[in-house]
Formats: structure tokens, sequence, C-alpha cells
């Protein structure tokens, strides 16, 4: 069967997650084909694993099902009542198009004796995430998806009210510190590619985000910190979001200087199935203006150090297995252009750089957070 995926703003980053999300899934029986506007995902698994994809996505906007080029269209609807929505991610069909669609669809299903209403777009081409939940057009309805010489069912959209929830009702947020955005965290733990059995680990979790996404993906979390207001808020939030949500999965907190770690919390890290790691270490504060490039210089050999210890700590665990780690490095600029770590610096001891070309930054940011994926494995 075929399926499409819509991504958000960061193709590639999508792209990357949902290659990881897939083989964690699937193994290598899938097939992923770049559409510009969206992806096509070939595999024989059955559909209930597809959904199992998505739902696990924090890149992605919508996913649905090709349908066979002779579908009778009436048949993908039943009871006396239809409403139902046409997007095109189809260069060649727009708006004015999807306009006289919708208004023929209607036509025939109003011959069968069926009341019916349609939503039309919003500016674009194609409806957005809160159109098809706002409708109710998964549930009760339907939208319809045209694609490059392809037409579609849409099956489900990014859940915006729980990314939200976790995002903005939790009950501890430092404002002086820089947040991980929420999506991107979920995106990270992907990459990170952790089986079922295993545990996350992030070694920077400061008020949680990362471990909330874990526990929303049914993973086991540790988190750790140097910084102690920070892990009573983590603890706050986590405590706050296994009520709300009602996970069960387990969390564990702790104290961790990353540069001058007890033999006690050694032994905790090396009691636990960590299955991967995902973190982004403190990249400074907040910043409101251009740097000048020896402050970027010195903000960037400030995090290499956390990360570099990072990789000791983990040549000092009994790991078993090897697992993945994904690491946000920063990028400032500066009045003479960017300033980011060296590639060449990444060279950390029993360890692989599988993933370097990855990034997430908003329009006219002065920083950007690189993503770095390494392999790990135990001597």
């Amino acid at each position: 069967m075929e399926y499409f995926f819509v991504p958000g703003r960061l193709k590639k980053l999508s792209l990357a997650e949902l290659n990881s999300v897939c083989r964690n899934i699937l193994g290598s029986q899938y097939d992923i084909t770049d559409k510009e506007q969206y992806f096509v995902l070939k595999t024989d698994f059955e559909e209930s694993f597809v959904k199992e994809i998505f739902s696990r996505l924090g890149g992605f906007l919508k996913y649905g099902k090709i349908l066979d080029a002779d579908i009778d269209i009436q048949n993908l609807t039943d009871g006396g009542k239809i409403i139902f929505g046409i997007s095109s991610y189809d260069d060649s069909v727009g708006f004015d198009e999807i306009k006289k669609l919708s208004h023929n669809f209607k036509t025939e299903f109003v011959k069968t004796g069926k009341k019916v209403r349609f939503v039309l777009p919003k500016g674009e081409e194609f409806l957005s995430t809160s159109q098809v939940l706002n409708n109710k057009l998964i549930s009760e309805g339907l939208e319809l998806v045209i694609l490059k010489n392809q037409m579609a069912r849409t099956l489900g959209v990014q859940d915006i009210e729980s990314f939200s929830t976790r995002d903005y009702k939790k009950p501890y947020v430092d404002s002086k510190m820089g947040v991980l955005p929420i999506k991107l965290a979920r995106i990270m733990i992907n990459l990170a590619e952790i089986k079922p059995q295993g545990s996350l680990w992030d070694p920077f979790c400061g008020s949680g985000n990362i471990l909330l996404e874990g526990l929303d993906m049914d993973y086991d979390v540790l988190g750790s910190d140097i910084d102690e207001n920070a892990l009573q808020g983590a603890k706050k939030n986590i405590s706050w979001v296994k009520k709300h949500f009602k996970y069960n999965s387990k969390a564990n907190l702790f104290y961790l200087d990353i540069q001058n770690p007890t033999r006690s919390k050694v032994d905790i890290l090396d009691k636990s199935e960590i299955g991967g790691i995902a973190c982004e270490p403190y990249m400074g504060k907040p910043q409101r203006r251009l740097l000048q490039v020896n402050e970027a210089n010195s903000l960037v050999r400030q995090h290499l150090i956390l990360v570099e210890n990072l990789f000791t700590i983990l040549n000092n665990l009994n790991l078993e297995k090897k697992i993945k780690v994904v690491v946000v490095f920063p990028e400032y600029k500066t009045r003479k252009g960017w300033v980011s770590v060296k590639k060449d610096q990444l060279n950390f001891k029993n360890t692989k750089l599988i993933q370097k070309d990855l990034h997430w930054s908003r329009e006219n940011s002065i920083i950007k957070r690189l993503i770095f994926v390494f392999e790990y494995k135990s001597r």
C-alpha cells in the first residue's frame, strides 16, 4: 500500500525523522519517495503500523492513504449527512479548481439523497490541521487530497491540542532559560530510534520537554541536570503530565554535574537500560542581539566541553548495545557571519557521526539549532 505524509516547514528534518521511525517500526520493509510537497511511503505492513508511525511523529502535519485509480468516491462515505473538504498538493491544481471540484462532488452526493456541505481551504490550496480537526473531517467526514496524478484520503492529522497542552499548560517554565520546542524534542527522540524496552536519557534535561515527550511515547525516562531549580521544575512538570495524560512509564530524575560525576550517579546510569540519548546542552542565555565573534566562539567551546564530558561518561558505562545520541549544537549569528562547532571537533571516542546536516531555526533568528546524530558503541 501507499501512503502520503505532509511535512512541516523543515522538510529535511522531517524526512530524517520519518526514516528513523519507519526503521524502528518496519525494519527495512518500506520505501519513501520525495514528491516535493509530501512524501510517499510504500509498505506491505498493515495500516495499523502506518497509523502508529504517524502518531509518533513531531514534524508532520497529516497523512493518508493513496486511493486506487478506479475508486468510487461515494463508497468512502456513509450516513445521510456528509461534510468534506478537498486539499491539493499538486501545483497544477489551485484554489479555483478545488472550489469547482467541491461543487461538482456536492452535486453528485446530493443526487444520492444526502445532505452535503464542504469546507474550502483558507489562503492556501490545502486545508489546515485545525480546519480538518474543527470540522471533524477524520472522524465524521472526509478530506480528499489531490496529489500528483493520484487521489488520497486523509487518515490523520497532527494532534495539535496534545502538543499545545504539554507545551503551554505545564506548571513550570523558566523564562530566563532557552526552552527546547516540544515538537523538536519529539523529533530528536525519534532520531534516537529507541526500542520499546529501552530508556531515554536526557543528561541536560532542564525543565523536561524531552522527558515529557518521551513519556508520551511510552518510554521510561532518565533526566539529569546540574541546575537544582530546573530539576525541581522538571519533577513538577512530570508529575503534572503523568496525572493529566495518565502515563504509566517511569521517570527518574537526579542531580548530575556532567563535568564531575560521582560514582553513585554513574551507577544509576549503569543500572538503567539506556536505549538512546536526546539532549540540548546549555547554550547560554537567550540571545537578544548579534554576538561578537569571540563571544560566539566562547559559547561554542563551553557547549563542546559539555558534550565531550557526556561521551566520557558513556565510556565509563557498561553499555552492551549500540545506541544513538542526538545532540543540539548552537550556531550563533555574528556581525561577521555564523559561528558554530567545527566538524573535526566531533571525533569522540567509540563514536561515529551519522547525521550532521539537520537544523531547526525560525525566520530571522540569530541562533540556530544544529542537530547531530551519533552512533555510540561501547568498547
